[in-house]
């Protein structure tokens, strides 16, 4: 069993029962903590549970080169936090714990918009019971989910500046991860190359202008989740002007 958990197996595929399987089963713990939180759980039960929740996110992004590297596999090229949403499993714990609204108000555009849809699209190459398997999905399922839960517990709203902010923000982080890239023959972020399998970079070009596709793509789709989360908003300012 620890060999199984340890070593690689690349028999994950997209779109088959264990993919349908690992999203049902992260969405059936996200909608329960939910409702505890929403119903059953105080204000300090909520945060503890949601940050519980994103530790262990965190616990096995660290782990990943500890393990990696006991299965003799390591690779500073792969198995480094330096794609977006294994740096955002490390801070998000954090912000969600002593509630930094504006780190989180960055981050939210993030995860909604580039990290839940690998769960669709998904990158992953290991099947369960690899360790890489539980990273991918606790990672990918639970970030998506702190983002709405501070809305909906924390009562938070984002706002255009938010949305501004993130574009920034995600323009620096690239920045800083090119010469990561450059130095270790890297590809964090996919700025170098797609990834390996088929996921939504397919459809934005070749390398490089697909990253010019992300930039305009990024304004479109940041746009439209600050307008779906905020219709309340302007249901209301479109009541008043009636």
């Amino acid at each position: 069993m620890w060999n199984a958990i340890l070593y690689e197996n690349g028999q994950f595929k997209g779109y088959t029962q264990e993919h349908g399987v690992a999203v049902g089963i992260c969405v059936a713990i996200a909608l329960a903590l939910f409702i505890l939180a929403k119903y059953r759980f105080t204000e300090n039960q909520s945060r503890n549970a949601i940050t519980i929740l994103l530790g262990i996110g965190l616990i096995l992004q660290v782990s990943k080169p500890i393990l990696t590297g006991m299965a003799g596999s390591f690779d500073a090229r792969e198995d480094l936090p330096f794609h977006l949403c294994n740096a955002m499993i490390i801070l998000m714990p954090f912000i969600m714990y002593f509630k930094w609204r504006k780190f989180w108000g960055i981050a939210f555009f993030w995860v909604i918009g580039g990290t839940l849809q690998a769960l669709f699209t998904p990158s992953l190459t290991e099947s369960f019971p690899h360790h890489e398997f539980f990273r991918y999905w606790t990672v990918h399922a639970f970030l998506p989910f702190a983002g709405v839960f501070a809305l909906q517990i924390y009562d938070w709203r984002i706002t255009w500046k938010d949305m501004v902010n993130s574009m920034i923000g995600l323009n620096i982080f690239a920045l800083l991860v090119t010469p990561i890239n450059l130095y270790l023959g890297s590809n964090y972020l996919f700025l170098m190359a797609k990834p390996a399998v088929k996921t939504i970079y397919d459809y934005l070009g070749p390398w490089p202008y697909y990253i010019l596709s992300i930039e305009v793509a990024m304004i479109f789709l940041f746009s439209l989740i600050l307008g779906v989360f905020n219709l309340d908003k302007l249901a209301l300012r479109l009541r008043k002007n009636s």
